[in-house]
């Protein structure tokens, strides 16, 4: 599916077609460059829909494994307390 962005430069005046003129319903916000020599990229900010995307992509970006690990913590009120710092009484 090829889309089509037209715009009047307002949120109200912009509208995404598809490739038979419909409007894509769920289009909550789109962004879009356009640089000289370059190839133009848009992003679009859709409601919860299904949906299968195709696209032809210009490049491949591999993201390194994430350094971080998510565990639960057993911290009491008082281990709290403790770690913040003391906070002056202001008359």
């Amino acid at each position: 599916m090829k889309l089509r962005i037209v715009s009047d430069g307002t949120q109200a005046g912009t509208h995404v077609l598809t490739e038979d003129g419909q409007v894509l319903e769920g289009v909550q916000a789109l962004s879009f460059t356009c640089a000289l020599g370059d190839a133009p990229e848009a992003l679009l900010v859709l409601q919860p829909v299904q949906c299968e995307l195709l696209v032809d992509a210009l490049g491949v970006l591999d993201a390194p494994p994430a350094p971080y690990q998510a565990t639960d913590l057993q911290v009491t009120n008082e281990d709290l307390l403790a770690f913040l710092p003391e906070i002056p009484d202001v008359d």
